[in-house]
């Protein structure tokens, strides 16, 4: 693989990022929601896990956003389940959660695992499963799968920006600094 092919699948992961930052954002939402436990929501939430199911798949099988990421990889992920006949779904919605911007915190949530850590282990196991096969796509996967997950940073200001854009600054954080 050229450094531009490498170049290029960079590129192609930030218009991703970029394209689903709406996701993120009500995702985040989600996440609040959940942790709040209101009894009177349970009809929602169960609502709300099936429409995540068809557009962020589950154990069940793939959705949407893996349907997404493929087609603007040039079928990366149709590749990774022909190279890796035995691929786990958890491996593969590791791997596309990882490669749209999602952090551990969100993917272990969506997921039901049982902490962030757990998101951690997927992705490294996956990793070293891609580098031992020695694939044609190797770097291509590599690529979309980085050592670490997303956290609030660099990578994740246009979120960040996002979110203040919407909801404001909290009393609590006007005055703290840069994250960075």
């Amino acid at each position: 693989m050229k450094k531009d092919d490498t170049t290029k699948l960079f590129e192609t992961r930030k218009e991703m990022h970029d394209q689903l930052l709406f996701l993120s954002v009500w995702l985040t939402e989600w996440v609040y929601l959940k942790d709040l436990h209101y009894q009177d929501m349970y009809a929602r939430e169960d609502r709300m896990n099936h429409l995540l199911r068809i557009i962020l798949g589950g154990a069940k099988g793939t959705g949407l956003l893996q349907d997404f990421v493929d087609a603007k990889t040039g079928g990366l992920i149709t590749a990774l389940r022909e190279d890796f006949p035995t691929i786990r779904m958890e491996e593969i919605l590791v791997f596309s959660y990882t490669a749209v911007g999602f952090n551990n915190d969100i993917t272990f949530r969506l997921m039901g695992l049982s902490c962030k850590n757990s998101v951690s282990v997927i992705r490294t196991r996956l990793r070293h499963k891609i580098i031992r096969k020695h694939s044609e796509r190797m770097k291509e996967y590599l690529s979309l799968l980085p050592k670490k997950g997303c956290r609030i940073g660099k990578e994740m200001l246009s979120l960040q920006d996002s979110s203040k854009a919407f909801y404001g600054n909290s009393k609590k954080n006007q005055n703290q600094g840069s994250p960075l």
